[in-house]
């Protein structure tokens, strides 16, 4: 379990830290610079960061040998939703001085919603690949 775990963790650091930069280039140059909407902005980032996920699941499944057991990988997916909810609200916190209610908020907004569509998406990744 503790693989799943640590998997976990380290699936999450690799897509975050991919989506903080893509985020920050979202934020320059598609919405500020081009002018689009948060909204498609984020639909134009979101595909890029789960072909990222999709990838790094797999690289981390496999260093990581975590079983294909819905156990394990519930336990991976459910690590990586929590811990990046928490590190968003870190950085908002930080960032904005957000308070959590703020950030709480925030997912009335329709880019938000489709952000953490996103994260679910990233996090049932590793059951989805029971197979490896």
């Amino acid at each position: 379990m503790y693989s799943a775990f640590k998997a976990g963790l380290i699936y999450t650091g690799i897509v975050f830290a991919f989506a903080f930069v893509t985020g920050a280039l979202r934020t320059i140059l598609l919405a500020q610079d081009f002018g689009l909407t948060p909204f498609a902005a984020v639909l134009m980032e979101l595909p890029l960061i789960l072909i990222v996920a999709w990838v790094a699941c797999r690289v981390v499944l496999r260093r990581m040998q975590v079983p294909a057991r819905v156990d394990r990988r519930l336990v991976m997916g459910c690590i990586a939703l929590a811990t990046t909810i928490a590190l968003e609200f870190a950085l908002a916190a930080t960032m904005n001085g957000s308070s959590f209610g703020q950030f709480l908020a925030g997912y009335g907004r329709a880019d938000v919603i489709l952000g953490l569509i996103g994260q679910v998406a990233f996090a049932a990744f590793p059951l989805v690949r029971m197979r490896g």
